[in-house]
């Protein structure tokens, strides 16, 4: 399909194919969450929109999150849109986050530095493999330790995963005895990173632990 259309050129008249036209006479704006996602793709942009009755971004009350996880940490802040609290992240600086499974603390803090923890969250960081152009390593930075820790117990580790550090320490200097226990470490955050996951699918679980506040 085709519409008549102004050409690039000043005062020009020509016809451009419809999608063409559409897409740059048409401003979209992508509508957003209404509820923190489960599952965010670095590289992508990230754009949510809470209402907190209770604190109102109106009367001085700031939306924030921090995630932590074993391989990298981030933080959000929210700007105000009316009463409500919007948060976005731009592509290029969700690229820089490292994937794994995040603890999120969902809190709020007003202007005179009062602040209320309102959740725990998980929400796990995906590879950005829509911008990778060769072969990339999915793992994520727990999986990769767990299994650099086994190769290294098991006298197969490459030269990457022997030189890789942990607390200082690179794999391979390691004692057997701090390597058993690293192992442990490292498989109950992999366990974790699994059962995060499954939530996030709709697989078992709980859920998200809320935290009520009563008055």
């Amino acid at each position: 399909m085709w519409k008549k259309a102004k050409s690039l050129e000043k005062g020009g008249k020509g016809l451009l194919p419809f999608p063409f036209f559409f897409m740059h006479c048409c401003h979209m704006s992508i509508e957003p969450l209404k509820k923190e996602p489960s599952i965010i793709y670095a590289g992508d942009t990230i754009n949510w929109l809470i209402t907190l009755p209770d604190y109102p971004a109106s009367a001085g009350w700031t939306l924030k999150y921090n995630a932590v996880a074993a391989g990298g940490r981030f933080a959000l802040s929210s700007a105000p849109s009316s009463d409500d609290h919007a948060v976005t992240a731009a592509s290029a600086a969700t690229s820089a986050y490292p994937a794994g499974t995040y603890s999120l603390t969902k809190y709020v803090e007003h202007t005179d530095t009062t602040r209320v923890t309102l959740a725990e969250l998980s929400l796990i960081v995906k590879p950005d493999l829509a911008g990778t152009v060769s072969a990339t390593d999915t793992r994520g930075h727990v999986k990769k330790m767990l299994d650099a820790i086994e190769a290294v117990l098991e006298g197969t580790a490459t030269t990457d995963q022997a030189e890789l550090t942990i607390d200082g320490t690179t794999i391979k200097r390691r004692s057997v005895t701090d390597l058993l226990a690293l192992r442990s470490r490292y498989l109950e955050y992999w366990k974790q990173e699994q059962q995060a996951a499954n939530m996030a699918a709709g697989i078992g679980g709980n859920g998200n632990k809320i935290l009520v506040r009563f008055k």
